[in-house]
C-alpha cells in the first residue's frame, strides 16, 4: 500500500511538473523556419515566400504564469514571374523586427500575437521607352501583424502555423527549433 501511494505521489508531481513547463520562458529563443503564401496580383509564383525568424524571449510568467513577451527579427522573400515567354522576375522582401506576446492555453501550445515593423524591398522589371528591359525597385516601410501557433514534438521541435498580413506572406507553415 505504501509503494502504491508513492507511485501515486510520484505520478501527480511529475504531471503538475510536465503541465507547469512553459513552451517560451524567460530567455528562451526560437528560430522558426518555414514557406508561405503570399500576395502576388495574379502573377506566378516562381519562389514562393521563404520566411526566417527569430523569437527571443525577455519577459516570463505573464498572465496567471502563462503569459510572455518576445522580440526578434524576420525576413521573408518571394519570387514572382512577371510574363510567360520571357523570363521577367521580380522579389519582395521584407526585412523586420518583431514583437511577440505568447499565451500558453495547454500543455506543448503556444499561441501568440505579432507585430512587425521594418523595410520593405519591391524589385520588377520595367519596359522603358526604348523596349529595352530594367528593374524598378522600390524601398518602403514594412509591416505586419498575425496570429501564430507553435506545437511541440518534442523538446527542442515545433510544427508552426502563423497566419495574418504582412507584405509578403500571409499565411507560413514550418518548424520551430527551441534553444
Amino acid at each position: 500500500m505504501k509503494r502504491i501511494a508513492l507511485l501515486i505521489i510520484a505520478m501527480l508531481t511529475l504531471g503538475f511538473a510536465a503541465q507547469a513547463q512553459s513552451t517560451f520562458s524567460k530567455g528562451t529563443t526560437l528560430l522558426n523556419m518555414g514557406i508561405g503564401a503570399g500576395f502576388t496580383g495574379g502573377l506566378k509564383v516562381a519562389v514562393p515566400p521563404l520566411v526566417l525568424s527569430v523569437d527571443h524571449s525577455v519577459a516570463g510568467n505573464l498572465f496567471d504564469g502563462n503569459g510572455s513577451i518576445g522580440v526578434g527579427g524576420y525576413v521573408a522573400t518571394e519570387v514572382t514571374k512577371f510574363s510567360a515567354d520571357k523570363s521577367y522576375y521580380g522579389t519582395q522582401t521584407l526585412i523586420a523586427a518583431r514583437g511577440t506576446l505568447h499565451y500558453q492555453f495547454i500543455d506543448r501550445l503556444d499561441t501568440y500575437w505579432c507585430v512587425l515593423l521594418g523595410l520593405h524591398l519591391e524589385t520588377n522589371p520595367i519596359y522603358k521607352f526604348d523596349s529595352t528591359l530594367a528593374k524598378e525597385s522600390d524601398l518602403g516601410p514594412g509591416y505586419g501583424s498575425f496570429l501564430g501557433a507553435r506545437y511541440y514534438l518534442s523538446n527542442k521541435w515545433a510544427m508552426m502555423l502563423e497566419t495574418g498580413y504582412s507584405s509578403v506572406a500571409f499565411l507560413t507553415l514550418g518548424a520551430t527549433y527551441r534553444f
